[in-house]
């Protein structure tokens, strides 16, 4: 009981003082850009791949932070790389970032396209080795959606 007054008291003082964590809010009251996105998609040599990642570009003093996720099963065994986000650059419909994949000693660069609502056949993904994003088109997703949010 007494943990529920206590968290009904947080609650309270965060709706009747606009009371914001740090961790969300900037001091000039903005949340910083980011993109988010849980898709599935074939690239060019046909096997499906699904990939989640959250990456938030540095903002108002805070780094960029972030993680990222992809699986694949080429001819039957499963495979997952996983990597935490070290640059993001957010822009209207657009987002390009980097993640270092700790599971193979790389960094990977990833360009999505936001085409708008729902995402399937109109956000699109691209990524590779190559630091210039500009040199990545984009392979349509088949599942899921991703947003970019600035």
């Amino acid at each position: 009981m007494k943990k529920l007054i206590a968290m009904s008291l947080v609650v309270a003082l965060v709706l009747s003082f606009g009371l914001m964590p740090a961790s969300i809010v900037a001091a000039d009251g903005k949340a910083a850009p980011k993109v988010t996105g849980d898709v599935w998609l074939t690239p060019p040599g046909g096997v499906p791949i699904h990939i989640w990642f959250v990456a938030q570009e540095a903002y108002a003093g805070r780094p960029v932070k972030g993680e990222f996720h992809q699986e694949f099963w080429p001819g039957g065994s499963y495979y997952c790389l996983n990597g935490y986000v070290t640059e993001a650059h957010i822009y209207s419909g657009y987002a390009d970032f980097a993640t270092y994949i700790y599971d193979v000693g790389q960094t990977l660069y990833v360009h999505v396209h936001d085409g708008g609502e729902p995402g399937i056949g109109v956000d699109t993904v691209d990524g590779g080795f190559n630091p210039d994003y500009a040199s990545y088109g984009g392979w349509p997703i088949y599942e899921g959606n991703l947003v970019v949010h600035n």
